[in-house]
């Protein structure tokens, strides 16, 4: 027994005005105008009056019966929450720079700094030792302490960029967890820490082995 067809509804889309079909019971469900969402949203775009933003001046789409009510007055969220905040003018702790933050993030935040960055180099700068909020006395050994400086981090990341972030024993590049190995020991070579020459890129199994066959010779220890 063969299956009943039912035959197509053909319409012209309003938008490119190509032919499209529909089924009856879609027809009579939607008034359907457009052959996609893609030309039913280019058609409100043309149709649809324009407006400024009042903030950032942008032109864009909005209904009649918003205009008259009102409503169309922002583009975005962004910039409806900019027009209800008040800007306070403050200038940048660290490098002098003048910028406006809202009056509530003002008042919860005490914002002193136009960015991160300047934060963070303030703060790596002046919340040391004594100065530091979770400062407890020096308890902290020296080696950990010396090794948690600015300095130490700078040269570990010189370290990995003249060797290309790739070891310098295997030379696999699929390697990721780095180290940045001391040529002459951090210990009896103080002196020599920070300084770039003194550093290459190892990665944790080749830094283990070489610091193991260092312990079994004793190289060091007769220097």
């Amino acid at each position: 027994m063969s299956r009943k067809t039912t035959e197509k509804v053909v319409r012209l889309c309003d938008n490119c005005h190509n032919n499209f079909t529909l089924l009856p019971c879609e027809a009579r469900r939607r008034k359907a105008r457009f052959c996609s969402r893609k030309c039913q949203h280019e058609y409100r775009k043309n149709v649809s009056p324009k407006v400024l933003c009042e903030v950032c001046k942008k032109e864009f789409s909005a209904s009649k019966c918003n205009i008259e009510k009102g409503k169309s007055r922002f583009c975005s969220l962004r910039c409806y929450h900019k027009s209800t905040e008040n800007k306070i003018t403050l200038i940048c702790d660290e490098c002098s720079k003048i910028f406006d933050v809202s009056e509530s993030t003002f008042f919860y935040h005490k914002t002193r700094f136009c960015s991160k960055y300047c934060y963070g180099k303030w703060s790596s700068r002046e919340r040391v030792g004594e100065n530091a909020p979770v400062w407890k006395g020096g308890v902290t050994p020296e080696n950990k302490r010396r090794r948690g400086l600015i300095e130490y981090h700078n040269w570990r990341v010189l370290v990995f960029q003249g060797d290309g972030y790739i070891c310098q024993c295997c030379f696999d590049p699929k390697r990721k967890n780095l180290n940045a190995h001391h040529i002459f020991p951090w210990a009896k070579y103080p002196n020599l820490r920070y300084t770039l020459e003194n550093g290459v890129t190892l990665c944790y199994d080749c830094h283990t082995t070489w610091h193991k066959q260092m312990r079994k010779d004793s190289f060091w220890s007769r220097i």
